[in-house]
C-alpha cells in the first residue's frame, strides 16, 4: 500500500484512500476475478485500479458512491487486461 500512498500528497486524501483500500479491496478482487477467471490477473487488475484511484478525487465518505467507484474501476481495468490478453495469445514453450 505504500506505493499508492506515495502518489498522494494530501494527508486527508491518504486517509480516504486507506479507508477505501481496507473496505473495498476484496470487492474489487471479486469483480476482477469474475471477468478474468484468473486470480493472478485479477490481482494485477486491482493493483492498476488502485493506481487509478490514487490519482483521482475520492468521495469524502465510504458509502454507495465510493463502493460503486471502486467496483467500476476494478471492472474496467479487468476488461482492459482481458482485451490485452486476447490481442497477445499465449504461446506454450517447448521443452527440450
Amino acid at each position: 500500500m505504500l506505493v499508492y500512498l506515495q502518489a498522494i500528497d494530501n494527508p486527508e486524501d491518504r486517509t480516504r484512500f486507506e479507508a477505501m483500500y481496507s473496505a473495498y479491496r476484496g470487492l474489487m478482487f471479486h469483480v476482477a476475478n469474475r471477468i478474468l477467471q484468473n486470480p493472478q490477473d485479477a490481482e494485477d487488475a486491482v493493483h492498476l485500479a488502485f493506481l487509478s484511484l490514487a490519482n483521482c478525487r475520492l468521495p469524502a465518505e465510504l458509502g454507495p458512491q465510493a463502493r460503486h467507484l471502486a467496483a467500476v474501476t476494478a471492472e474496467r481495468k479487468a476488461i482492459d487486461l482481458y482485451r490485452a490478453g486476447r490481442r497477445r495469445p499465449e504461446v506454450e514453450l517447448e521443452e527440450e
